[in-house]
């Protein structure tokens, strides 16, 4: 399924496309699963002016798009050893669009510097077994930010 997906650098797709389609799945799926507060801090981090300036610092994105052209996944990094965001829409998921992203950012991270050897991310509690496919190991208990859960985790590459 995942041969008909390509994947691109960040490119044409502006800032407000991104955080359009990030702030989408989101609302679909990550939501109910946090408090009030938390998802205010998290519509706020994903805002155009906040992607566009760790844009300008230390992260990148990766884009998928689908045969007919179609935006479907991104990956946002943070100082080529964090994964940041990962959204793949709804019904595209499950179908290893997910595992083709990080496979391309762990290839850029590693272009970047040879010698990373892990890969972090901040897990949602509703992806945990998303990332655990992925290879990813719980290294900690759940915690709270801001009303953002999460659970810390890394995958050895």
């Amino acid at each position: 399924m995942t041969d008909e997906i390509e994947i691109k650098d960040l490119g044409t797709l502006s800032v407000e496309e991104v955080s359009d389609f990030v702030a989408s799945i989101f609302h679909n799926s990550v939501a109910e699963h946090y408090e009030d507060d938390g998802v205010k801090t998290f519509l706020d981090y994903i805002k155009p002016e906040k992607f566009q300036k760790r844009l300008n610092e230390n992260h990148f994105i990766l884009t998928a798009y689908s045969s007919d052209d179609i935006l479907v996944g991104l990956i946002e990094m943070k100082d080529h050893k964090h994964l940041s965001n990962l959204f793949v829409k709804s019904d595209q998921q499950r179908k290893g669009i997910g595992k083709k992203l990080l496979a391309a950012a762990i290839d850029k991270c590693k272009q970047f510097d040879l010698s990373i050897s892990k890969i972090s991310v901040n897990s949602a509690p509703n992806s945990l077994e998303a990332y655990k496919r992925m290879g990813f190991k719980e290294t900690d208990t759940e915690k709270a930010m801001n009303g953002i859960r999460f659970i810390p985790m890394s995958l050895d590459i």
